[in-house]
């Protein structure tokens, strides 16, 4: 099946001749070569408006597999004389991302003539003396495998390496995926001055990129120089190439754990446990994860996703006492900034069996949960927590509805976590980098969470236990701040509240965000919502008028809220269902009070008053019986509500039938009792 040629936009591209675009469209993607498709077919143009699309392009291309079958036979004789090691990718994979293409920071190392995904030579032949150098290797070693270079003097003459690295193909066609990095503090690491901090007020810029999919086979050989080459060096070096590949990683990004790979049939390198932390992170309450396509297939604790979270956690040890230039410094030193890298490496791999992830179906969970009803003129707790996660989406234009549903992962899943040290030079100790890397890993597990609303009790972890980075965290926390008013959150400044539930993770999410949802609705009215987070509406709400159970009279139009820096800011909150070293499930919360929203004064007695309602809830626990069941009580069965429906070309969900009203809940979160001839149920 052919597709006709298609209408080109000038300004995107392909940028090629209109007789080539002509012959190039009959040609499904899939068919395309993939160095083609991405050097030459590609739209290019914004990261935002083009390079999505054109990223899974590329993704979409198969390969000749034949091709590349034929292709390594006839490169076989050339490693006769090699000893070659077969190594896996553990996670994700990706090098030359800044290589001249026309896509922006998305490049990948393709095969010119093949357009399958490899490592050249020079690389590999590269991290390799780089581990030599830095792993107690002597010089004559060095000198003796990869030669050295004349020193300037009149005499000086350089010398060969008496070892051959040579390219490191796949031995089946590589699949290449769509991959993403969330940069949340673009302003923060693009300021020279030092003057602008990390704020949770920036707006997330994302980019997408070319990776190899985890799993994938390479072949890696090395072979000696002549014939006279002593065995010994090829040995030398191929021991310090698997070690480089399994514990540094090969490609970009590989201090967030890509470029892993693992020998097949060889032991796996092990790091130095001096300068390495292995702990296992179990998920406590379920999690909203995913990478670029969001399709359940990338519903996994990413790497990258896990360091950027520890950044934010290490941050809490250090704002109090340090200016954001010597804040900057210090996070660059730990965990790298774009002109140097850091001293932590940190990968994951999943632990115990596979869990597969399930698509968020809201009702079906308030129903098998059995979740009590929030009362008249509320929503559902979970509901209020996972907004978005399960919604229906209606084309204004066509009218056409889309339901749009987030994969979880349940409680229970499991991934090993290690974190490795390594020296930085005159500037840093790796033992301290350690620790302080554990320290974040630490504060993460007990507060924190993983994945879409994870400051709302999704993607909690159990407590780890390590006394050195509780030791950090406890130093920490009692210290005198030398910053008077920390532009970010500090530990010092920590308002927290801890409380022993009962039930499942998605009981004591849902009585915990029914308290909070009550707390928010009691102030629909109040600017001072603000300090809770935003984007933020009071009044309404709706821009046309009151609905027809409003008073005319008493009724204001909606009024959409900001603070100091504009109209967004996470929620300086977290709250964590999680559980303790001797098993105990607990619901814990934990909050930073933001000096713009508005101000640090009406942002700690906000916070202050949220864990006091919190307190008054689950001052026992969260339960009354064995069921779990929340103190709110009531309900629980299959109602028909809450069910979908239109407020004036707005979706809502009608939550429940009152009689001459309909209780609804708009896009934005606020609950309201709605004449029923305004709502169109669906």
């Amino acid at each position: 099946m052919t597709t006709p040629p298609s209408t080109v936009d000038a300004h995107t591209g392909p940028y090629i001749p209109k007789t080539t675009r002509d012959l190039l469209a009959p040609v499904r993607v899939e068919q395309r070569h993939p160095g083609l498709q991405l050097d030459k077919f590609s739209a290019g143009g914004s990261q935002k408006d083009h390079q999505g699309q054109a990223v899974q392009d590329v993704c979409k291309t198969t390969g000749d597999h034949e091709t590349l079958e034929w292709a390594i036979q006839r490169r076989a004789p050339l490693l006769t004389d090699a000893t070659t090691v077969t190594a896996r990718t553990e996670g994700p994979f990706t090098l030359h991302l800044s290589r001249a293409s026309a896509l922006e920071n998305a490049g990948i190392c393709l095969h010119p003539l093949y357009g399958f995904a490899y490592l050249p030579g020079s690389g590999l032949k590269g991290m390799a003396r780089a581990w030599a150098e830095t792993n107690g290797a002597s010089q004559k070693e060095i000198h003796a495998v990869f030669g050295r270079v004349p020193e300037g003097k009149a005499d000086s003459k350089g010398a060969a390496g008496a070892v051959v690295f040579h390219d490191a193909w796949p031995t089946e066609w590589p699949t290449l995926i769509p991959d993403i990095v969330n940069n949340h503090h673009r302003d923060y690491y693009e300021d020279k001055a030092g003057k602008v901090p990390p704020g949770d007020w920036m707006g997330p810029v994302l980019v997408q990129f070319l990776a190899v999919a985890p799993g994938t086979p390479f072949l890696f050989a090395v072979g000696p120089r002549s014939e006279g080459t002593d065995p010994a060096l090829v040995t030398k070096a191929v021991e310090w190439l698997t070690h480089a590949l399994a514990l540094r990683g090969a490609g970009a990004k590989t201090n967030a754990g890509y470029g892993t790979f693992v020998p097949v049939d060889a032991p796996r390198p092990t790091p130095d446990p001096n300068l390495s932390f292995t702990v296992t992170l179990e998920l406590t309450s379920p999690a909203f994860l995913a990478g670029a396509t969001q399709d359940g297939k990338d519903c996994d604790l990413r790497p990258a996703t896990l360091r950027g979270l520890l950044r934010w956690w290490w941050r809490t040890l250090h704002a109090g006492h340090m200016t954001v230039s010597e804040l900057k410094q210090r996070e660059a030193l730990i965990w790298g900034d774009t002109t140097r890298g850091g001293a932590v490496r940190v990968t994951v791999r999943p632990e115990g069996p596979k869990t597969s992830p399930s698509p968020f179906d809201k009702d079906l969970i308030r129903n098998r949960e059995r979740l009590s009803s929030p009362g008249k003129g509320h929503i559902q707790g979970l509901f209020y927590a996972s907004y978005g996660m399960d919604e229906t989406v209606t084309d204004r234009a066509t009218r056409a509805k889309t339901r749009r549903q987030r994969f979880w992962l349940p409680a229970g899943t499991r991934w090993s976590v290690t974190l490795i040290s390594r020296d930085t030079g005159k500037d840093g100790n790796p033992g301290t980098a350690l620790d302080e890397a554990k320290a974040a890993l630490w504060l993460l597990s007990r507060y924190g969470g993983a994945g879409s609303k994870a400051r709302k009790g999704f993607g909690s972890f159990a407590d780890i236990e390590d006394e050195t980075a509780n030791r950090l965290v406890e130093a920490a926390k009692v210290r005198k701040p030398s910053v008077k008013e920390p532009p970010t959150p500090a530990l010092e400044q920590m308002i927290a509240g801890e409380w022993i539930v009962r039930g499942s993770p998605w009981q004591a999410i849902d009585a915990a965000w029914h308290e909070v949802e009550q707390f928010a609705s009691a102030r629909k009215h109040s600017r001072d919502k603000v300090a809770l987070g935003l984007p933020r509406q009071i009044h309404g709400p709706l821009e046309k008028g009151p609905l027809k159970h409003q008073n005319p009279a008493t009724w204001q139009r909606p009024e959409h809220l900001r603070g100091p820096k504009g109209d967004r800011h996470a929620a300086p909150y977290h709250l964590h269902v999680g559980r303790r070293l001797d098993g105990t499930p607990v619901l814990r919360f934990t909050a930073f009070p933001a000096p713009n929203l508005p101000d640090s004064d009406t942002s700690r007695a906000m916070l202050e008053a949220v864990r006091d309602a919190l307190d008054a809830e689950f001052g026992g626990d969260v339960s009354s019986g064995p069921a779990g069941r929340p103190r709110h009580g009531g309900g629980g069965g299959g109602p028909r509500y809450p069910r979908k429906g239109e407020v004036d070309g707005d979706p809502v969900l009608v939550l429940r039938d009152n009689g001459d009203t309909y209780c609804v809940e708009f896009p934005w979160g606020d609950v309201e009792d709605v004449a029923k001839d305004d709502v169109m149920l669906i």
